[in-house]
C-alpha cells in the first residue's frame, strides 16, 4: 500500500492520527482512509526523502491454563513456572512454522538460554486463561532474543520478559550460526 504525499507536515499529521487510531489513516474520504493491512509497510514519498513506517510486528499467540498442581500455598501460580510458559510458547511457535525443536536438534544444533529476564506485574490464580505473546527482538549470527508478554483473558498484564539463546553445535560444543530456517522465522516475528 503506497501513499504519495508531497508535504512533510501532512505526513506528520497522518502518523500522529494513526498513533491514536491505528485502523484509520487520514481524515478525508480518500484511499488513505481505508483499513490498514498490518502485513505490509506503508511508504510515504517526499522529494529526496523516503519514510517507511512498518506496522506492529507479528506475534505468536499461545494459550494455556495453569494446572492445580502449579498453584502455591497462597493460591497463586508459582513464580518458577512463567519461564516454562515462555518455553511452551516458543516451542509452539517454531513447531507451527514447520521447524520443530527436534529438527533443529537433528541438525546437531542446540539453543541453550544464556540470559533470562522476567518482570512480574499481576498474580495468576488457578483456572485463569493465560494468553502468551512471543516475538523476536533480534536475530544475530550466533544468538537470538525472544520477548514474551503474558496476559489474562481480561487483558490484565501478568508479566513480560525475554530469553537470549546461543546457537551451539552439539558435537563440538562450539558456537555455530543460527540455522537459516530459524532466521526466516525470526525475521517473520521480528519486532519492528
Amino acid at each position: 500500500m503506497l501513499y504519495f504525499v508531497n508535504n512533510r507536515r501532512r505526513i506528520e499529521q497522518l502518523v500522529a492520527r494513526r498513533a491514536h487510531n491505528p485502523k484509520v489513516v487520514g481524515s478525508n474520504p480518500t484511499p488513505a482512509n481505508r483499513l490498514i493491512n498490518y502485513n505490509q509497510p506503508i511508504v510515504f514519498f517526499i522529494p529526496n526523502i523516503i519514510y517507511e513506517f512498518k506496522d506492529k510486528s507479528m506475534k505468536h499467540i499461545y494459550k494455556t491454563i495453569p494446572r492445580y498442581k502449579d498453584i502455591d500455598k497462597m493460591g497463586y501460580l508459582h513464580n518458577s513456572l512463567y519461564q516454562i510458559y515462555f518455553e511452551e510458547a516458543r516451542i509452539d511457535m517454531v513447531r507451527k512454522e514447520g521447524y520443530p525443536y527436534s529438527q533443529i536438534e537433528n541438525e546437531n544444533i542446540i539453543l541453550p538460554i544464556s540470559e533470562v529476564y522476567i518482570s512480574y506485574k499481576s498474580p495468576v490464580k488457578y483456572d485463569d486463561l493465560l494468553i502468551i505473546e512471543v516475538f523476536f527482538e533480534y536475530v544475530k549470527n550466533f544468538s537470538i532474543k525472544l520477548c514474551y508478554n503474558i496476559f489474562k483473558e481480561d487483558s490484565t498484564h501478568v508479566c513480560s520478559g525475554y530469553t537470549i539463546h546461543a546457537a551451539i553445535n552439539s558435537i563440538t560444543n562450539d558456537f555455530c550460526e543460527i540455522p537459516e530456517k530459524l532466521r526466516e522465522i525470526g525475521y517473520k516475528y521480528l519486532e519492528k
